[in-house]
């Protein structure tokens, strides 16, 4: 076996093959992230050792998520597609009619243009140049700042009468264009829909979602209930039980202080499952997840005089 002393590689003498290239990135991917590890072990607390510690445990679980997808009821996606293609065509013919009979100004959808709605550019000319509204401004990634029609824009024109319908066909354009771009997204040849989550993706402790490491998928958090509808939880799937898990965000702090007081025990999982809404589990994942979660605190004093 061939040995490449990284620690005085130059880009010089770096080989010219593809796969010694190969060799060393995934070399150094792996022994720079061991020296990592090396020096923030000693670094860890208590408290984040048990994070840790979780986010180790839920590797498996979340793998097995990632792997199984959830299947998709292909009638009940193309008939959703169709409802809100339909919905976009009723509401875009409004709103075009609003602008040209309502504010009087003129305007063509392009060719090339994917929706059959004004562009933000025609819509800043709109806006600023012919309802006389004051410019909307943000940066853009070279600095300079430029006329805008996002969504903190479009709140602050919808203060205007005049621009106000027009602001709320927008919203709701702009929604359904989502939604049909979710309802687009490639679905593998099995018939399920993939999402690769990260565990570690967020600053508040909620897994990320992604697209799949095949390239096909999607983010399948926050996904809205109408949306959900073409989900299909695997309910014959032997010997492994299956159910779509859906909980309300609002309940998460009142449950789980309800837990702790009473039990003196945190159950991670349950912020991990409603953060992962309508995902696909099957009860040994969930029982996996649980398990692995399951994080011991002190428990509560239960009069001021333990303080």
């Amino acid at each position: 076996m061939k040995i490449i002393n990284t620690a005085s590689l130059t880009p010089e003498s770096m080989p010219s093959t593809q796969t010694e290239q190969l060799w060393i990135y995934n070399g150094l991917d792996c022994c720079v992230t061991a020296e990592v590890l090396e020096a923030l072990l000693p670094q860890l607390t208590p408290e984040t050792q048990n994070i840790y510690n979780l986010s180790r445990a839920l590797q498996g679980p979340i793998l097995e998520m990632n792997m199984r997808g959830v299947l998709i009821d292909e009638d009940r996606r193309q008939s959703l597609l169709r409802i809100y293609r339909e919905e976009v065509n009723i509401i875009s013919s409004q709103l075009n009619r609003i602008i040209r009979e309502g504010i009087g100004w003129q305007f063509e959808i392009g060719k090339t243009r994917k929706y059959p709605w004004p562009s933000n550019a025609q819509l800043q000319t709109l806006f600023y140049d012919v309802m006389g509204i004051a410019e909307i401004t943000k940066r853009n990634p070279e600095g300079d700042r430029v006329r805008t029609v996002d969504r903190t824009a479009l709140e602050k024109l919808e203060a205007y009468f005049y621009a106000e319908p027009i602001v709320r066909h927008l919203y709701l354009l702009r929604e359904h264009a989502e939604r049909i771009s979710f309802l687009n997204t490639t679905v593998d040849a099995d018939g399920r829909l993939r999402t690769s989550f990260n565990i570690a993706g967020t600053t508040t402790g909620r897994l990320a979602s992604s697209f799949s490491d095949f390239g096909t998928g999607t983010n399948l958090q926050n996904v809205e209930n109408r949306l959900r509808a073409c989900f299909i939880a695997d309910i014959f799937a032997s010997p492994a039980t299956f159910i779509l898990v859906s909980l309300a965000f609002v309940l998460i702090n009142s449950l789980g202080l309800t837990i702790l007081r009473e039990t003196g025990t945190l159950p991670m999982a349950i912020f991990i499952v409603i953060l992962a809404s309508a995902m696909l589990l099957s009860v040994s994942v969930m029982a996996q997840i649980i398990k692995a979660s399951l994080l011991k605190w002190p428990k509560p004093p239960t009069s001021t005089s333990e303080i």
